[in-house]
Protein backbone atom coordinates (compact mmCIF):
# COMPACT_ATOMS: atom_id res chain seq x y z
CA UNK A 1 0.00 0.00 0.00
CA UNK A 2 2.82 2.63 1.12
CA UNK A 3 4.21 2.01 -2.42
CA UNK A 4 1.11 2.52 -4.09
CA UNK A 5 0.94 5.44 -2.32
CA UNK A 6 4.15 6.72 -3.36
CA UNK A 7 3.30 6.22 -7.10
CA UNK A 8 0.43 8.15 -6.66
CA UNK A 9 1.88 11.17 -4.94
CA UNK A 10 4.59 10.66 -7.22
CA UNK A 11 2.33 11.10 -10.29
CA UNK A 12 0.34 13.78 -8.55
CA UNK A 13 3.91 16.05 -8.25
CA UNK A 14 4.38 15.10 -11.83
CA UNK A 15 1.26 16.17 -13.33
CA UNK A 16 0.74 19.21 -11.09
CA UNK A 17 4.31 20.39 -12.58
CA UNK A 18 3.54 20.04 -16.12
CA UNK A 19 0.48 21.79 -15.47
CA UNK A 20 2.76 24.59 -13.84
CA UNK A 21 5.01 24.35 -16.91
CA UNK A 22 2.31 24.76 -19.12
CA UNK A 23 0.61 27.99 -17.53
CA UNK A 24 4.15 29.73 -17.26
CA UNK A 25 4.92 29.26 -21.13
CA UNK A 26 1.02 29.95 -21.96
CA UNK A 27 2.25 33.62 -20.31
CA UNK A 28 5.64 33.71 -22.17
CA UNK A 29 4.07 33.39 -25.21
CA UNK A 30 1.34 35.99 -24.60
CA UNK A 31 4.08 38.51 -23.24
CA UNK A 32 6.18 37.69 -26.40
CA UNK A 33 3.23 38.33 -28.59
CA UNK A 34 2.77 41.75 -26.85
CA UNK A 35 6.44 42.71 -26.74
CA UNK A 36 6.63 41.52 -30.17
CA UNK A 37 9.64 39.40 -29.54
CA UNK A 38 10.30 36.94 -31.79
CA UNK A 39 13.13 34.70 -30.34
CA UNK A 40 11.49 34.52 -27.13
CA UNK A 41 8.41 33.63 -29.26
CA UNK A 42 9.78 30.92 -30.80
CA UNK A 43 11.74 29.49 -27.99
CA UNK A 44 8.45 29.76 -25.91
CA UNK A 45 6.56 27.86 -28.81
CA UNK A 46 9.32 24.79 -29.33
CA UNK A 47 9.26 24.43 -25.12
CA UNK A 48 5.45 24.00 -25.15
CA UNK A 49 5.40 21.85 -27.75
CA UNK A 50 7.77 19.27 -26.20
CA UNK A 51 6.12 20.09 -22.67
CA UNK A 52 2.26 19.11 -24.30
CA UNK A 53 4.23 15.73 -26.15
CA UNK A 54 3.82 17.69 -30.04
CA UNK A 55 5.65 15.44 -32.46
CA UNK A 56 5.43 18.31 -35.22
CA UNK A 57 5.13 22.06 -34.27
CA UNK A 58 3.76 23.95 -37.78
CA UNK A 59 4.20 27.66 -38.24
CA UNK A 60 1.38 28.52 -41.38
CA UNK A 61 0.94 32.02 -42.32
CA UNK A 62 -1.38 33.07 -44.98
CA UNK A 63 -2.77 36.06 -46.40
CA UNK A 64 -4.94 36.93 -44.01
CA UNK A 65 -3.97 34.66 -40.76
CA UNK A 66 -1.38 32.54 -38.96
CA UNK A 67 -1.45 29.53 -36.54
CA UNK A 68 0.60 27.42 -34.91
CA UNK A 69 -0.04 23.88 -34.77
CA UNK A 70 0.74 20.92 -32.59
CA UNK A 71 0.51 17.20 -33.69
CA UNK A 72 -0.39 15.36 -30.42
CA UNK A 73 -0.55 12.11 -30.33
CA UNK A 74 -1.26 12.08 -34.11
CA UNK A 75 -3.83 14.53 -34.76
CA UNK A 76 -3.21 18.15 -35.54
CA UNK A 77 -4.63 21.41 -32.94
CA UNK A 78 -4.24 25.00 -33.17
CA UNK A 79 -2.59 25.92 -30.54
CA UNK A 80 -2.39 30.14 -31.55
CA UNK A 81 -3.38 32.01 -34.16
CA UNK A 82 -1.13 34.96 -34.96
CA UNK A 83 -1.36 38.27 -37.38
CA UNK A 84 0.16 36.90 -40.03
CA UNK A 85 2.78 39.77 -40.74
CA UNK A 86 4.06 37.89 -37.96
CA UNK A 87 5.63 34.90 -40.32
CA UNK A 88 8.36 36.51 -42.00
CA UNK A 89 10.01 36.95 -38.61
CA UNK A 90 9.04 33.65 -37.61
CA UNK A 91 10.39 31.61 -40.23
CA UNK A 92 13.62 33.69 -40.47
CA UNK A 93 14.58 33.30 -36.71
CA UNK A 94 13.72 29.44 -37.21
CA UNK A 95 16.01 29.53 -40.04
CA UNK A 96 18.59 31.51 -38.21
CA UNK A 97 18.71 28.80 -35.01
CA UNK A 98 18.78 25.88 -37.82
CA UNK A 99 21.54 26.75 -39.67
CA UNK A 100 19.80 27.44 -42.96
CA UNK A 101 19.90 30.06 -45.47
CA UNK A 102 17.43 33.30 -44.51
CA UNK A 103 17.64 35.12 -47.40
CA UNK A 104 16.51 32.41 -49.52
CA UNK A 105 12.87 31.87 -49.54
CA UNK A 106 11.84 30.42 -52.54
CA UNK A 107 13.29 27.16 -52.16
CA UNK A 108 12.53 24.21 -49.63
CA UNK A 109 15.33 23.78 -47.10
CA UNK A 110 15.84 21.06 -44.19
CA UNK A 111 18.24 21.86 -41.04
CA UNK A 112 18.26 20.80 -37.30
CA UNK A 113 18.61 22.34 -34.24
CA UNK A 114 18.76 21.67 -30.75
CA UNK A 115 17.46 23.50 -27.61
CA UNK A 116 18.57 23.03 -23.93
CA UNK A 117 15.51 21.88 -21.64
CA UNK A 118 15.66 21.07 -18.44
CA UNK A 119 19.37 20.44 -18.62
CA UNK A 120 19.73 18.25 -21.71
CA UNK A 121 19.09 19.08 -25.23
CA UNK A 122 15.76 18.37 -27.59
CA UNK A 123 16.54 18.40 -31.07
CA UNK A 124 14.44 19.46 -33.88
CA UNK A 125 14.17 18.65 -37.53
CA UNK A 126 13.09 21.94 -39.52
CA UNK A 127 11.68 22.14 -43.01
CA UNK A 128 10.61 25.39 -44.63
CA UNK A 129 8.77 25.38 -47.58
CA UNK A 130 7.80 28.25 -50.27
CA UNK A 131 4.20 28.93 -50.56
CA UNK A 132 1.66 31.15 -52.88
CA UNK A 133 1.10 32.87 -49.83
CA UNK A 134 4.15 34.94 -50.04
CA UNK A 135 5.77 33.62 -46.79
CA UNK A 136 7.34 30.40 -45.92
CA UNK A 137 5.68 28.00 -43.78
CA UNK A 138 8.04 26.14 -41.50
CA UNK A 139 6.89 22.70 -39.51
CA UNK A 140 9.51 21.42 -36.83
CA UNK A 141 9.98 17.91 -35.73
CA UNK A 142 10.62 17.19 -32.79
CA UNK A 143 12.78 14.33 -32.53
CA UNK A 144 14.16 13.36 -28.75
CA UNK A 145 16.73 14.18 -25.89
CA UNK A 146 19.67 14.26 -27.49
CA UNK A 147 21.03 10.52 -27.49
CA UNK A 148 18.55 8.99 -25.41
CA UNK A 149 18.19 5.30 -25.77
CA UNK A 150 15.13 3.31 -26.62
CA UNK A 151 14.46 0.81 -24.68
CA UNK A 152 12.91 -2.35 -26.62
CA UNK A 153 11.17 -3.81 -23.96
CA UNK A 154 9.48 -0.22 -23.91
CA UNK A 155 7.79 -0.12 -27.21
CA UNK A 156 5.07 -1.52 -25.96
CA UNK A 157 4.84 -4.93 -27.74
CA UNK A 158 2.74 -7.57 -26.07
CA UNK A 159 4.35 -10.46 -24.46
CA UNK A 160 4.44 -13.13 -27.53
CA UNK A 161 4.80 -10.42 -30.17
CA UNK A 162 7.70 -9.10 -27.98
CA UNK A 163 9.34 -12.77 -27.70
CA UNK A 164 8.57 -12.69 -31.87
CA UNK A 165 10.50 -9.59 -31.93
CA UNK A 166 13.65 -10.04 -30.14
CA UNK A 167 13.90 -13.64 -31.64
CA UNK A 168 14.56 -11.90 -34.71
CA UNK A 169 16.98 -9.34 -33.63
CA UNK A 170 19.37 -11.91 -31.81
CA UNK A 171 19.73 -13.72 -35.20
CA UNK A 172 23.05 -12.86 -36.67
CA UNK A 173 21.08 -12.69 -40.32
CA UNK A 174 18.19 -12.18 -41.70
CA UNK A 175 15.74 -9.45 -43.04
CA UNK A 176 13.39 -7.66 -40.41
CA UNK A 177 10.95 -5.45 -42.61
CA UNK A 178 8.82 -3.00 -40.50
CA UNK A 179 6.09 -1.92 -42.33
CA UNK A 180 3.08 0.72 -42.40
CA UNK A 181 2.11 3.91 -42.73
CA UNK A 182 4.14 7.35 -42.45
CA UNK A 183 3.55 8.14 -38.65
CA UNK A 184 2.90 4.35 -37.60
CA UNK A 185 5.74 4.19 -35.25
CA UNK A 186 8.50 2.97 -37.74
CA UNK A 187 11.65 4.70 -36.98
CA UNK A 188 11.17 3.98 -33.23
CA UNK A 189 10.76 0.12 -33.21
CA UNK A 190 14.02 0.04 -35.60
CA UNK A 191 16.02 2.39 -33.54
CA UNK A 192 14.94 0.24 -30.14
CA UNK A 193 16.22 -2.52 -31.95
CA UNK A 194 19.29 -0.65 -32.80
CA UNK A 195 20.02 -0.27 -29.32
CA UNK A 196 19.26 -3.93 -28.07
CA UNK A 197 22.40 -4.61 -30.81
CA UNK A 198 24.13 -1.96 -29.92
CA UNK A 199 27.36 -3.68 -28.84
CA UNK A 200 31.40 -3.23 -28.92
CA UNK A 201 31.54 -6.63 -30.41
CA UNK A 202 29.06 -5.30 -33.75
CA UNK A 203 29.32 -3.43 -36.09
CA UNK A 204 26.17 -1.47 -37.24
CA UNK A 205 25.76 1.01 -39.72
CA UNK A 206 22.66 2.83 -40.89
CA UNK A 207 21.49 4.57 -44.06
CA UNK A 208 18.73 7.42 -43.39
CA UNK A 209 16.89 9.85 -44.90
CA UNK A 210 17.87 11.82 -42.90
CA UNK A 211 19.52 10.48 -39.95
CA UNK A 212 16.96 11.02 -36.81
CA UNK A 213 18.79 10.41 -33.59
CA UNK A 214 22.44 9.91 -33.25
CA UNK A 215 23.37 6.68 -31.45
CA UNK A 216 26.78 6.34 -29.35
CA UNK A 217 29.29 3.79 -30.99
CA UNK A 218 27.14 3.40 -34.20
CA UNK A 219 27.94 4.84 -37.89
CA UNK A 220 25.21 6.87 -39.18
CA UNK A 221 24.47 7.77 -42.94
CA UNK A 222 22.41 10.60 -44.47
CA UNK A 223 21.24 9.98 -48.13
CA UNK A 224 19.30 12.29 -50.16
CA UNK A 225 19.26 14.82 -53.08
CA UNK A 226 22.38 16.92 -50.67
CA UNK A 227 24.82 13.76 -50.49
CA UNK A 228 24.21 12.74 -54.00
CA UNK A 229 23.86 9.27 -52.52
CA UNK A 230 20.42 7.35 -52.63
CA UNK A 231 19.58 3.95 -50.39
CA UNK A 232 20.81 1.69 -52.79
CA UNK A 233 24.53 3.58 -53.55
CA UNK A 234 25.15 3.72 -49.72
CA UNK A 235 23.95 0.24 -49.25
CA UNK A 236 26.50 -1.02 -51.85
CA UNK A 237 28.99 1.05 -50.02
CA UNK A 238 28.77 -0.14 -46.75
CA UNK A 239 28.92 -3.77 -47.38
CA UNK A 240 32.42 -2.89 -47.80
CA UNK A 241 32.87 -1.48 -44.26
CA UNK A 242 32.60 -4.96 -42.58
CA UNK A 243 29.47 -4.35 -40.77
CA UNK A 244 27.14 -6.72 -38.69
CA UNK A 245 24.03 -5.14 -38.35
CA UNK A 246 22.84 -3.04 -41.43
CA UNK A 247 19.70 -0.49 -41.07
CA UNK A 248 18.39 0.83 -44.31
CA UNK A 249 15.55 3.89 -43.64
CA UNK A 250 13.48 2.59 -46.48
CA UNK A 251 13.41 0.17 -49.36
CA UNK A 252 12.27 2.46 -52.29
CA UNK A 253 13.04 0.43 -55.59
CA UNK A 254 14.04 -2.79 -56.71
CA UNK A 255 17.90 -1.72 -56.43
CA UNK A 256 17.91 -1.33 -53.33
CA UNK A 257 15.22 -4.44 -52.52
CA UNK A 258 17.90 -6.46 -54.33
CA UNK A 259 20.58 -5.33 -52.41
CA UNK A 260 19.56 -5.54 -49.45
CA UNK A 261 18.16 -9.33 -50.11
CA UNK A 262 21.62 -10.06 -51.35
CA UNK A 263 23.09 -8.52 -47.76
CA UNK A 264 21.01 -10.85 -45.66
CA UNK A 265 21.96 -13.85 -46.95
CA UNK A 266 25.53 -13.57 -46.98
CA UNK A 267 25.68 -12.98 -43.23
CA UNK A 268 24.35 -9.84 -42.04
CA UNK A 269 21.55 -8.47 -39.96
CA UNK A 270 19.39 -5.89 -42.30
CA UNK A 271 16.15 -3.84 -41.01
CA UNK A 272 14.15 -2.14 -43.14
CA UNK A 273 10.63 -0.28 -43.43
CA UNK A 274 8.10 -0.26 -46.30
CA UNK A 275 5.24 1.43 -46.87
CA UNK A 276 2.36 -1.48 -47.11
CA UNK A 277 -0.80 -1.88 -45.02
CA UNK A 278 -0.28 -5.40 -43.25
CA UNK A 279 2.50 -7.92 -43.17
CA UNK A 280 1.18 -10.69 -46.15
CA UNK A 281 0.95 -7.71 -48.78
CA UNK A 282 4.74 -6.76 -47.78
CA UNK A 283 5.42 -10.36 -49.48
CA UNK A 284 3.25 -9.15 -52.38
CA UNK A 285 5.30 -5.88 -52.96
CA UNK A 286 8.52 -7.25 -52.74
CA UNK A 287 7.61 -9.91 -55.35
CA UNK A 288 5.50 -6.81 -57.81
CA UNK A 289 9.15 -5.10 -57.75
CA UNK A 290 11.34 -7.92 -58.94
CA UNK A 291 12.69 -10.35 -55.96
CA UNK A 292 12.63 -13.59 -57.03
CA UNK A 293 10.67 -15.85 -53.81
CA UNK A 294 13.20 -18.62 -53.60
CA UNK A 295 15.71 -15.58 -52.90
CA UNK A 296 13.26 -13.73 -50.34
CA UNK A 297 12.24 -16.81 -48.59
CA UNK A 298 15.95 -17.27 -47.93
CA UNK A 299 16.60 -13.87 -47.30
CA UNK A 300 13.51 -12.83 -45.22
CA UNK A 301 13.07 -13.30 -41.54
CA UNK A 302 10.08 -11.63 -40.27
CA UNK A 303 7.76 -8.39 -41.35
CA UNK A 304 6.06 -6.68 -38.91
CA UNK A 305 2.92 -4.27 -39.22
CA UNK A 306 2.48 -1.85 -37.07
CA UNK A 307 0.12 1.33 -36.56
CA UNK A 308 -0.05 3.82 -33.21
CA UNK A 309 -3.87 4.41 -31.64
CA UNK A 310 -4.44 6.53 -29.17
CA UNK A 311 -4.53 5.90 -25.22
CA UNK A 312 -7.83 6.47 -23.39
CA UNK A 313 -6.96 9.58 -21.11
CA UNK A 314 -6.58 7.93 -17.38
CA UNK A 315 -8.12 10.95 -15.54
CA UNK A 316 -11.49 10.86 -17.77
CA UNK A 317 -11.49 7.05 -18.85
CA UNK A 318 -15.87 6.30 -18.91
CA UNK A 319 -17.90 3.64 -20.31
CA UNK A 320 -19.38 4.12 -24.04
CA UNK A 321 -21.97 2.81 -25.48
CA UNK A 322 -21.63 2.79 -29.13
CA UNK A 323 -23.97 3.05 -32.30
CA UNK A 324 -25.22 -0.38 -34.23
CA UNK A 325 -23.23 1.54 -36.93
CA UNK A 326 -19.81 2.24 -35.28
CA UNK A 327 -19.86 -1.54 -34.38
CA UNK A 328 -20.86 -2.56 -38.12
CA UNK A 329 -18.20 -0.07 -39.71
CA UNK A 330 -15.84 -1.77 -37.12
CA UNK A 331 -16.20 -5.02 -38.18
CA UNK A 332 -17.51 -6.27 -35.04
CA UNK A 333 -20.02 -9.23 -34.76
CA UNK A 334 -22.77 -9.02 -31.90
CA UNK A 335 -20.72 -11.45 -30.24
CA UNK A 336 -17.56 -10.05 -30.15
CA UNK A 337 -18.96 -6.48 -29.64
CA UNK A 338 -20.40 -8.06 -26.79
CA UNK A 339 -17.08 -9.40 -25.10
CA UNK A 340 -15.58 -5.80 -25.08
CA UNK A 341 -16.24 -3.11 -22.32
CA UNK A 342 -15.95 0.09 -24.56
CA UNK A 343 -14.63 3.02 -23.33
CA UNK A 344 -14.24 6.66 -24.02
CA UNK A 345 -12.26 9.70 -22.47
CA UNK A 346 -14.84 12.73 -21.47
CA UNK A 347 -12.30 15.52 -21.78
CA UNK A 348 -10.37 17.15 -18.98
CA UNK A 349 -7.69 19.62 -18.42
CA UNK A 350 -4.84 16.36 -18.07
CA UNK A 351 -5.53 15.59 -21.62
CA UNK A 352 -5.93 19.03 -22.75
CA UNK A 353 -9.95 17.80 -23.48
CA UNK A 354 -9.16 15.52 -26.20
CA UNK A 355 -10.29 12.38 -24.09
CA UNK A 356 -6.83 10.90 -24.66
CA UNK A 357 -3.27 11.14 -23.42
CA UNK A 358 -0.55 9.18 -25.33
CA UNK A 359 -0.51 6.17 -27.88
CA UNK A 360 0.19 2.87 -27.48
CA UNK A 361 0.97 0.22 -30.64
CA UNK A 362 -0.77 -2.57 -32.62
CA UNK A 363 1.74 -5.04 -33.72
CA UNK A 364 1.33 -7.94 -36.14
CA UNK A 365 4.19 -10.35 -36.67
CA UNK A 366 4.52 -12.48 -39.62
CA UNK A 367 7.62 -14.50 -38.99
CA UNK A 368 8.55 -17.05 -42.07
CA UNK A 369 7.61 -20.27 -40.95
CA UNK A 370 8.10 -23.33 -43.04
CA UNK A 371 4.55 -23.34 -44.45
CA UNK A 372 4.65 -19.70 -45.21
CA UNK A 373 8.10 -19.92 -47.34
CA UNK A 374 6.49 -22.71 -48.97
CA UNK A 375 3.54 -20.87 -49.92
CA UNK A 376 5.80 -17.81 -51.38
CA UNK A 377 7.99 -19.68 -53.88
CA UNK A 378 4.17 -21.01 -54.54
CA UNK A 379 3.56 -17.28 -54.67
CA UNK A 380 0.30 -18.16 -53.23
CA UNK A 381 -1.92 -14.95 -52.73
CA UNK A 382 -1.80 -12.77 -50.01
CA UNK A 383 -5.16 -13.59 -48.40
CA UNK A 384 -3.78 -17.38 -48.34
CA UNK A 385 -0.01 -16.15 -46.69
CA UNK A 386 -2.74 -14.55 -43.84
CA UNK A 387 -4.71 -18.02 -42.88
CA UNK A 388 -1.49 -19.74 -42.73
CA UNK A 389 -0.06 -16.98 -40.37
CA UNK A 390 -3.38 -16.28 -38.24
CA UNK A 391 -3.33 -20.19 -38.33
CA UNK A 392 0.34 -20.41 -36.74
CA UNK A 393 -0.45 -17.78 -33.82
CA UNK A 394 -0.23 -14.41 -35.73
CA UNK A 395 -2.30 -11.46 -33.81
CA UNK A 396 -3.49 -9.29 -36.90
CA UNK A 397 -3.80 -5.74 -36.34
CA UNK A 398 -7.28 -5.84 -35.63
CA UNK A 399 -7.19 -8.42 -33.11
CA UNK A 400 -4.96 -6.38 -31.48
CA UNK A 401 -7.14 -3.91 -31.75
CA UNK A 402 -9.84 -5.65 -30.02
CA UNK A 403 -7.33 -6.86 -27.06
CA UNK A 404 -6.34 -3.00 -26.42
CA UNK A 405 -10.36 -2.32 -26.52
CA UNK A 406 -11.24 -5.25 -23.95
CA UNK A 407 -8.42 -3.46 -21.54
CA UNK A 408 -9.83 -0.88 -21.72
CA UNK A 409 -7.11 1.06 -23.45
CA UNK A 410 -8.07 2.92 -26.57
CA UNK A 411 -11.54 3.50 -28.26
CA UNK A 412 -14.07 1.91 -30.95
CA UNK A 413 -13.33 4.86 -33.16
CA UNK A 414 -9.13 4.36 -32.68
CA UNK A 415 -9.00 1.11 -33.84
CA UNK A 416 -11.49 1.36 -36.21
CA UNK A 417 -9.33 4.42 -37.89
CA UNK A 418 -6.44 2.61 -37.81
CA UNK A 419 -7.28 -1.15 -39.00
CA UNK A 420 -10.55 -0.49 -41.22
CA UNK A 421 -9.10 2.37 -43.34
Amino acid sequence: MADKLHRVMGEAQRSGARVRARASISEEIENAVKGAQVPQLVEAFMEDAVNKRASDVHFEFFDDSGRIRYRIDGQLVVVKELDPTWGREIVNRIKVLAGLNSAQDRTPEDGRMKHTMDGADVEFRVSTLPTDWGCEHAVLRVLARAETPVELSRVGMPPREYAVFTEAVDRPQGMILVTGPTGSGKSTTLYAALDHLNHPSRSIITIEDPVERKIRGVRQTSVGANTGMTFATALRSILRQDPNVIMVGEIRDAETAGTAVKASMTGHLLLSTLHTNDAPSTVARLLDIGIEPYNLVDALSLIVAQRLVRQICPRCRAAHHPTEREIGRAGLTRDEAATIPFCKGTGCSYCDRSGYFGRQGLFEMMPLTPALREAIVARRPGAELRAIAVAEGMTTLRQGGIDRMRAGETTLEEVTRETMG
